[in-house]
This record gives structure tokens, C-alpha cells and sequence, in this order.
């Protein structure tokens, strides 16, 4: 939600029990392609957190750490490096059971040399773009039947009432 409220990306975390969030620039040429499954429904947080294992090998926790930094830099300035940001050890490879479409897709866009992930706990696929509309459009054609597509900018301005 925090992301709704200060627009473009946002890091958030948890202090003394309290929420924090901070915004991040964005590069305004970059687009989310969504692929949410047509016959799938939302997988429980909870449920999809009791998939993760007790604990992962520290290669893995390393390697997602180092991506999440870059994951940062990105999405302000280096868009080029939105593939290596969004690579991911420690949750979609245990989850994968319980969407196996979406998993299947995500593996075959990151294939193709797409950077994709599985959003939050699923099911829905995100697919990152910076080029030209054309291109995004084809890569959104990856979902074929069994997904419905959405392709978004990021809003650098955060929730606001409009007054037209």
C-alpha cells in the first residue's frame, strides 16, 4: 500500500513496531506488463509465506540481498540492469506448486532474457520494459489464453483526490 500513497517505487520497513516507507525515483521509461491468471485466484500471504522453508542457504540469502540493492539503483537510473535486479532465491522456486502457470511463465520470460517475477505471493507475473510500446506489447502477447494482461507506467505522483 505504501506505494499507492507516495507513488513511484517504495521501500518499506518496520521500526521499534512501527511502519515506515520511503519513495524512490523511477526512470519514467520503464512499464510493468501484468499477466494475472484467468482461472486462478489470489494466493493467501500467509499461506504462501508457509511454503518458504525454516531456513535457506546463506549463497541464496546473499544473492537476494545483492539484487535487492540493485533492484534500487535500477529502477532510478539503470534500467538496463532491472534483469540481474530481479532475480529471486528464496521465494518463487519454493512456490511454485501452488502456481504452476505462472511460475512456467515467469521461467519462460526470464528465458527470453525478460526481467519477471511473481508479485508479492502470487499468482500474478510482473515483466519489466524500457523500451518502446511495440516491444512491450509483444513481450504482454507471452500470456496467451490462460492470462489477461495489463501493461502500466509507474505514477511518480502518490494517491491524491481529483478534483475535475
Amino acid at each position: 500500500m505504501a506505494a499507492a500513497f507516495h507513488g513511484g517505487a517504495t521501500i518499506a520497513w518496520v521500526e521499534d513496531g512501527s511502519g515506515k516507507a520511503i519513495s524512490i525515483p523511477v526512470d519514467m521509461r520503464i512499464m510493468a506488463i501484468a499477466f494475472i491468471p484467468s482461472d486462478s485466484g489470489e494466493v493467501a500471504t500467509k499461506k504462501a509465506r508457509a511454503l518458504l522453508p525454516e531456513t535457506i542457504p546463506h549463497i541464496d540469502a546473499a544473492v537476494n540481498i545483492s539484487r535487492s540493492t540493485l533492484m534500487v539503483e535500477a529502477l532510478a537510473r539503470k534500467p538496463e540492469l532491472l534483469f540481474a535486479g530481479t532475480e529471486d532465491r528464496i521465494h518463487q522456486f519454493y512456490r511454485q506448486g501452488q502456481m504452476p502457470k505462472s511460475y512456467e511463465l515467469m521461467t519462460t520470460l526470464r528465458e527470453a532474457g525478460v526481467p519477471a517475477f511473481i508479485s508479492g505471493s502470487g499468482p500474478t507475473v510482473l515483466a519489466l520494459h524500457y523500451g518502446n510500446i511495440a516491444d512491450a506489447q509483444e513481450i504482454a502477447r507471452a500470456g496467451g489464453d490462460s492470462f489477461t494482461t495489463q501493461i502500466v507506467g509507474v505514477s511518480a505522483q502518490g494517491a491524491h483526490i481529483y478534483n475535475g
